[in-house]
């Protein structure tokens, strides 16, 4: 069987909760809806009230289980990258089991987990066990909000802290955040110190060679295999002196392409607008469908896309039904 489902088979956790409705203890929670998955800190779970569970992990996901708190009983739950990763997820009384009988796992990331069916008002999760990918239990934990209302966001512990498509050494570890994009190879230079060597994180994981030599760092795969688009720990470096940042980054997608990635400052670094192409203070607008920098346009009817067009008399959609026979 497989890790996840023997660690808690083995605990007797599935059998009494799924089987015997555990009631879990109850937590009263005061808690601060996020406005975004990726908002919550890192390795932290949130129910939403349309039963959505926002997820924001640094660890790939093999497996989870969690009570629903507050007196509402799950009847089903679907959807999410819990189904994407081709995840079982149940549901029976307060709790939700999911699992994947192929060994599949959910890549670290944010995002949803799962949408759950729900009878009753719940007020938040208790009983959060999440899993590794080899069965190891790490600490997930519900969001309850930030303390600081949003600000002084800049604090990184984690990959996932990070904007997207940033890189962040932090004592030796080189964190990342590539959530749109799988990543094929990297390079980099390390400032102030000499990089002596590399192992682990998600780039050992997906079978790469990691070379440090002097203040360079290069990451490739001999088997074409690529790190999967997500958030965590790229490499750990083994440092000699005291680095004081990243440069020369580039980062490929498994096509061979130039990721557009930076190191993370901490500091804002368009103060003026970003446009919808992600460019600060560019000229990019979404046309009237949303698609940024469309060509759809509203007819005179107010229709987007529409064929509607004003005739020769001035009258939109007219047809010309009030010209004259001379014109």
């Amino acid at each position: 069987m497989f890790n996840f489902l023997k660690n808690l088979c083995s605990n007797n956790i599935y059998p009494k909760r799924l089987l015997g409705y555990f009631i879990a203890s109850m937590f009263v929670f005061n808690f601060t809806m996020a406005q975004d998955a990726c908002d919550m800190d890192v390795n932290t779970i949130q129910l939403q009230e349309d039963g959505a569970v926002w997820y924001n992990v640094d660890t790939p996901i093999g497996g989870f289980q969690f009570n629903v708190d507050g007196g509402a009983s799950v009847t089903g739950g679907a959807g999410g990258d819990a189904a994407g990763a081709g995840f079982v997820v149940q549901g029976a009384g307060t709790t939700v089991l999911g699992f994947s009988f192929t060994g599949s796992s959910i890549a670290a990331g944010c995002g949803t987990l799962t949408e759950l069916t729900l009878s009753g008002d719940a007020i938040g999760l208790s009983g959060i066990v999440f899993s590794d990918t080899s069965g190891s239990a790490f600490d997930v934990t519900y969001y309850e909000g930030s303390d600081d209302d949003g600000g002084g966001g800049d604090e990184i512990a984690g990959g996932c802290d990070l904007p997207e498509n940033n890189l962040y050494l932090l004592d030796g570890a080189v964190l990342y955040n590539s959530l749109s994009n799988d990543i094929g190879g990297f390079q980099f230079n390390v400032d102030g110190a000499t990089a002596t060597g590399a192992s682990g994180g998600d780039a050992q994981a997906a079978g790469f060679v990691v070379q440090a030599a002097g203040s360079t760092v290069l990451g490739f795969s001999f088997t074409g295999s690529s790190v999967p688009a997500g958030c965590g720990t790229l490499t750990q470096l083994t440092l000699d002196g005291d680095a004081t940042g990243l440069s020369g980054i580039v980062i490929s997608s498994t096509a061979g392409a130039a990721l557009d990635f930076s190191y993370y400052t901490g500091e804002d670094e368009c103060p003026g607008v970003i446009d919808c192409a992600g460019v600060c203070d560019g000229t990019a607008v979404e046309d009237c469908s949303g698609v940024c920098e469309g060509t759809a346009v509203e007819d005179c009817t107010g229709v987007c896309d529409g064929s509607a067009v004003v005739d020769d008399c001035g009258v939109c959609n007219g047809g010309n039904a009030d010209q004259d026979c001379a014109g």
